[in-house]
């Protein structure tokens, strides 16, 4: 009886460990996911290259790059974006209502002489 129920442990050994495994895995593709859906880009975002800003432009001259949308009209950047006239050309821009909405980090601040909107920018460059 004992010789039974030792392999009959064994075996259960061997289903525990394989639903840890197959429990893990599922887990990791779980948060993979919920990251991939929550880590989408955005306009004002840092970028190497236009390959980092999905359907967007990577303006290099920006500090760290910005993903912007050029030649953009009133009510054609995405929500979380206003289109700025530079005269030279129209960007989409992130909006912001203060420094802190901004990357900061990278020399952006929030600038509200555009009609009221706000939207980051850094003072020593333009699109």
């Amino acid at each position: 009886m004992n010789l039974i129920m030792s392999g009959m442990s064994r075996i259960n050994n061997k289903e525990n460990i394989f639903l840890s495994i197959f429990k893990s895995i599922c887990a990791v593709c779980v948060c993979g996911l919920l990251l991939s859906v929550g880590c989408a880009v955005q306009i004002g975002d840092a970028c190497t290259g236009s390959q980092d800003c999905d359907n967007q432009t990577c303006d290099t001259t920006a500090p760290n790059g910005y993903c912007t949308s050029y030649q953009c009209t009133l009510n054609s950047c995405s929500e979380e974006a206003v289109c700025v006239d530079f005269e030279v050309t129209q960007a989409c821009m992130l909006r912001c209502s203060e420094n802190k909405d901004c990357r900061e980090r990278d020399g952006y601040v929030c600038r509200h002489d555009y009609g009221g909107i706000g939207y980051c920018y850094v003072p020593s460059s333009s699109p």
